[in-house]
């Protein structure tokens, strides 16, 4: 009898144990994966999130992700920007009826839209990035913070590795949204409009301090990019500008502040725009043309 109250006794201790472990241990993940509830935090509310404006009738925006970004990511959407109700990766679709309907966008994705993994297989093919928008074959307006993806507040941090790599890749957006940071993160902003035949304008890019490959195919075969675009960083990272431009056939000009060409920083950037254009850049920089650096053709305007 003693020996039956002994092993229950046992056999209780040990699944407590368990329940202790188990729940600790889902804790933990919560925790890493930053998958819980937008937290009430302090600072200033981002109070212009990201918006999709309908140029047409019936369009649909979708998220897709890439297996287990459904679960680990977090967004809200809201039709006025008040009201507001959790968006789910390859199951929620945002419907705007009419030109002119408009839909907000919000999240809570401190470590990125593409967190824990890499965008690369053992062979170093692309992935695409963790999450994507889909739209139907319709022209859309976008506009806003796209900060308020990652988080509801704006704190001025180093944007996390991969953060919206591939976010619009062959979406028909016809303008982009902010993009405030002034810190990169590696690939951060990698092949973001690959693709985007509709996208006229190049959003500003404030961003000064650089990191690897962090505009590698940013605008890649956007053929309607017109504006000249202004890239304020001094100083160039590792394949950091690699084929941002490349087959933007409509760009006739761009004005830079670097100094010196950093040794692949510039891999095929502007090949494919337009035939000739004009070049803008400081005196001390080397005009050194080619497939590389300034394309044949172009006009260099030091200042």
């Amino acid at each position: 009898m003693n020996n039956n109250i002994f092993t229950s006794f046992i056999k209780i201790a040990v699944l407590f144990l368990l329940a202790f472990f188990l729940i600790t241990a889902c804790k933990k993940q919560k925790i890493d994966n930053d998958s819980g509830s937008v937290p009430e935090e302090p600072g200033v509310l981002i109070t212009n999130p990201l918006c999709f404006t309908a140029e047409d009738s019936r369009i649909a925006i979708e998220m897709d992700a890439r297996f287990g970004y459904d679960t680990i990511l977090y967004f809200e959407y809201s039709y006025d920007n008040v009201v507001w109700n959790r968006f789910i990766p390859n199951y929620t679709i945002a419907v705007l009826a009419h030109e002119g309907d408009k839909v907000y966008f919000r999240g809570h994705n401190p470590q990125g839209l593409s967190p824990n993994l890499e965008l690369y297989d053992e062979n170093n093919h692309y992935l695409g990035g963790g999450v994507r928008f889909r739209t139907n074959y319709k022209e859309t307006a976008v506009s806003g913070n796209i900060m308020s993806l990652i988080d509801t507040v704006f704190r001025d941090k180093p944007l996390p590795k991969n953060c919206f790599a591939s976010l619009f890749i062959d979406t028909y957006i016809t303008s982009a949204p902010e993009l405030p940071a002034t810190k990169m993160g590696d690939y951060c902003y990698s092949n973001m409009f690959y693709g985007c035949s509709r996208l006229k304008t190049c959003p500003d890019l404030p961003a000064t301090n650089l990191s690897k490959y962090c505009y590698e195919h940013m605008f890649f075969r956007c053929s309607q990019l017109a504006s000249v675009p202004t890239l304020p960083a001094t100083t160039l990272a590792e394949g950091c500008y690699k084929l941002m431009f490349t087959c933007c056939s409509n760009l006739r000009g761009i004005k830079v502040y670097f100094t010196d060409w950093f040794n692949g920083a510039t891999l095929y950037w502007l090949d494919q725009t337009a035939e000739y254009g004009t070049f803008y850049c400081p005196w001390s920089l080397p005009q050194v043309f080619g497939t590389n650096k300034i394309p044949d053709n172009w006009l260099v305007e030091p200042f």
